[in-house]
Protein backbone atom coordinates (compact mmCIF):
# COMPACT_ATOMS: atom_id res chain seq x y z
CA UNK A 1 0.00 0.00 0.00
CA UNK A 2 1.46 3.27 -1.04
CA UNK A 3 1.07 6.09 1.26
CA UNK A 4 -0.44 9.49 -0.77
CA UNK A 5 0.39 13.19 0.18
CA UNK A 6 -2.48 14.88 0.81
CA UNK A 7 -2.76 18.72 -0.37
CA UNK A 8 -2.20 19.80 3.40
CA UNK A 9 0.71 17.72 3.16
CA UNK A 10 2.59 19.35 0.12
CA UNK A 11 1.49 22.52 1.02
CA UNK A 12 3.23 22.68 4.52
CA UNK A 13 6.15 20.86 2.38
CA UNK A 14 6.09 23.95 0.19
CA UNK A 15 5.92 26.17 3.05
CA UNK A 16 9.07 24.98 4.78
CA UNK A 17 11.29 25.01 1.82
CA UNK A 18 9.72 28.58 1.10
CA UNK A 19 12.04 31.67 1.58
CA UNK A 20 9.74 34.04 2.37
CA UNK A 21 7.69 32.56 6.00
CA UNK A 22 7.93 36.06 7.38
CA UNK A 23 8.30 39.49 6.75
CA UNK A 24 8.23 42.57 9.21
CA UNK A 25 5.91 45.57 8.57
CA UNK A 26 5.98 48.51 11.45
CA UNK A 27 8.65 46.11 13.38
CA UNK A 28 6.67 43.39 13.51
CA UNK A 29 6.72 39.78 12.64
CA UNK A 30 4.19 38.52 10.32
CA UNK A 31 4.09 34.82 9.08
CA UNK A 32 2.95 33.39 6.05
CA UNK A 33 -0.43 31.11 6.19
CA UNK A 34 0.67 27.72 5.22
CA UNK A 35 -2.55 27.36 3.48
CA UNK A 36 -5.83 29.45 3.54
CA UNK A 37 -8.84 28.03 1.45
CA UNK A 38 -12.99 28.66 1.96
CA UNK A 39 -15.55 26.30 2.62
CA UNK A 40 -18.99 26.67 3.37
CA UNK A 41 -20.39 25.32 6.62
CA UNK A 42 -24.08 25.27 6.26
CA UNK A 43 -24.74 28.35 5.17
CA UNK A 44 -22.07 30.51 6.12
CA UNK A 45 -19.11 30.97 4.24
CA UNK A 46 -15.63 30.48 6.18
CA UNK A 47 -11.71 30.75 5.84
CA UNK A 48 -10.05 28.31 7.02
CA UNK A 49 -6.42 29.30 7.76
CA UNK A 50 -3.65 26.86 8.62
CA UNK A 51 -0.91 28.74 10.42
CA UNK A 52 2.65 27.57 12.14
CA UNK A 53 2.47 27.34 15.96
CA UNK A 54 5.43 29.21 15.50
CA UNK A 55 4.20 32.34 15.54
CA UNK A 56 1.88 31.68 18.35
CA UNK A 57 4.77 31.52 21.33
CA UNK A 58 3.14 29.08 24.24
CA UNK A 59 -0.06 31.51 25.26
CA UNK A 60 -3.63 31.65 24.18
CA UNK A 61 -4.14 33.36 20.89
CA UNK A 62 -7.51 35.09 20.27
CA UNK A 63 -6.91 37.68 17.84
CA UNK A 64 -4.32 37.56 14.64
CA UNK A 65 -3.76 40.66 12.31
CA UNK A 66 -3.53 40.21 9.11
CA UNK A 67 -1.04 42.31 6.90
CA UNK A 68 -3.86 45.02 5.43
CA UNK A 69 -4.93 45.48 8.98
CA UNK A 70 -8.08 43.09 9.18
CA UNK A 71 -8.19 41.97 12.95
CA UNK A 72 -9.17 38.09 12.70
CA UNK A 73 -10.55 36.68 16.09
CA UNK A 74 -9.89 33.11 15.90
CA UNK A 75 -12.31 30.11 16.68
CA UNK A 76 -11.18 27.28 18.69
CA UNK A 77 -8.02 25.46 16.76
CA UNK A 78 -10.15 22.69 14.31
CA UNK A 79 -9.84 19.12 15.98
CA UNK A 80 -8.85 16.64 12.98
CA UNK A 81 -9.12 12.45 12.64
CA UNK A 82 -6.70 10.45 10.73
CA UNK A 83 -7.10 7.30 10.16
CA UNK A 84 -3.32 6.48 10.47
CA UNK A 85 0.11 8.55 10.91
CA UNK A 86 -0.72 11.90 12.08
CA UNK A 87 0.88 14.39 9.59
CA UNK A 88 3.50 16.72 9.83
CA UNK A 89 1.77 19.85 9.16
CA UNK A 90 -0.80 18.66 11.41
CA UNK A 91 1.28 18.68 14.60
CA UNK A 92 3.06 22.18 13.67
CA UNK A 93 0.68 24.07 12.62
CA UNK A 94 -3.23 24.85 13.70
CA UNK A 95 -6.14 25.00 11.71
CA UNK A 96 -9.00 28.09 12.14
CA UNK A 97 -12.57 28.80 10.85
CA UNK A 98 -12.99 32.94 10.33
CA UNK A 99 -16.28 33.91 9.28
CA UNK A 100 -16.11 35.59 5.72
CA UNK A 101 -18.91 37.95 7.12
CA UNK A 102 -16.57 39.15 9.47
CA UNK A 103 -14.25 40.28 6.74
CA UNK A 104 -14.54 43.38 4.92
CA UNK A 105 -12.83 42.08 1.34
CA UNK A 106 -10.18 39.64 1.63
CA UNK A 107 -7.73 38.69 3.78
CA UNK A 108 -4.26 39.13 3.74
CA UNK A 109 -1.43 36.41 3.32
CA UNK A 110 0.73 37.23 6.69
CA UNK A 111 -0.46 37.50 10.30
CA UNK A 112 0.64 37.99 13.53
CA UNK A 113 -0.43 38.25 16.75
CA UNK A 114 -2.06 40.81 18.54
CA UNK A 115 -3.29 42.05 21.83
CA UNK A 116 -7.07 42.94 22.48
Amino acid sequence: MTSQKSDLDIKYESYLNSSDKTKIINGKIYYKAVNICILTIGNEKCYEICLDKEMFGRGKIECIQDEWGNVLKLSPPAFCSFGGNIPEWYRHCGLFLIKCSEIKGTIGKFFTVIEQ
